[in-house]
């Protein structure tokens, strides 16, 4: 309070030295003791020489324009600890981002060479192999399943799982052993199957289904895998057939031997008498 009495008297000082308009803000103490802030404006009126003629002040109570100062300053302090709070969240978030868009790429990167490479073995193993989804729509087929199944390759490519079971079910000679095939997996997705599928020219496949399950045990859908045993069919009941052979003929060549010593006993039995 002091300092700015001084410093208001040394101002008053030049301001008459020199002539200068001036405006000032003090704070001053009334008569009842009550602290308030004032700003004073000083105005020189000068005569025809241009010296001082007459000094004009005039004083205002800013207490009101002062607390809307400090609220408007307090608020601007606020806005900019808020901001700066919410640039480091940002800059946390966008770190977070780039770090999870980094590994993303990096699981990317590896799923395209576990995909790359599951499709060249698929596409050179001897089965046909289809993928099914959770809802029965075919995810993938290799080149076996295509030959194997003849099924024309615009058919595969609309990958409509309707359309392909439909034209490789005139080729069954059982289609509605598949159909309930179907409607038992899709009842009892964990279990696994093996059985035949025969077709009307006399092929063979062998097939196995199984379900696509992950580690933590969440259900992808069923993939389907069918092996041509036509050959190994026909080499079993040509087998079976020549088994059957060699028991007749053992089994009557057993049946002559019998009559065979019949006859010597007999003949051994007219010598003696």
């Amino acid at each position: 309070m002091e300092k700015e009495k001084l410093i208001a008297a040394e101002n008053a000082r030049e301001d008459i030295k020199t002539g200068t308009s001036r405006v000032g803000t003090y704070t001053v103490i009334d008569k009842k003791g009550k602290i308030f802030p004032i700003q004073t404006s000083i105005a020189v009126n000068k005569d025809e020489k241009g010296n001082p003629k007459e000094f004009v002040t005039v004083i205002r109570d800013i207490t009101e324009a002062k607390k809307a100062e400090e609220l408007l300053n307090k608020a601007y302090n606020e806005l900019e600890a808020r901001v700066q709070e919410r640039t480091a969240d940002l800059v946390k978030t966008t770190e977070a981002l780039k770090a999870e868009i980094t590994e993303r790429k990096k699981v990317e990167k590896e799923l395209l060479f576990k995909t790359a490479l599951l499709e060249a073995q698929s596409d050179t193993t001897i089965e046909g192999i289809l993928v099914l989804d959770d809802e029965g729509k075919t995810l993938m087929f290799n080149k076996r399943f295509v030959e194997m199944w003849k099924v024309p390759q615009e058919i595969m490519d609309t990958r409509n799982d309707n359309k392909i079971r439909h034209y490789i079910m005139k080729y069954l000679i059982n289609p509605e052993k598949l159909e309930k095939k179907v409607k038992y997996y899709s009842a009892r997705k964990e279990e696994k199957g093996r059985g035949q599928v025969q077709l009307k020219d006399g092929t063979v496949f062998d097939e196995y289904s199984s379900p696509l399950i992950d580690s933590a045990g969440k259900y992808y859908g069923r993939v389907l895998y069918f092996r041509d045993i036509t050959e190994q069919m026909k080499t079993e009941q040509a087998l079976r057939e020549s088994e059957s052979k060699l028991k007749t003929n053992k089994l009557a060549l057993e049946r002559k031997n019998v009559a065979l010593i019949e006859v010597i006993e007999q003949i051994e039995m007219e010598k003696t008498r």
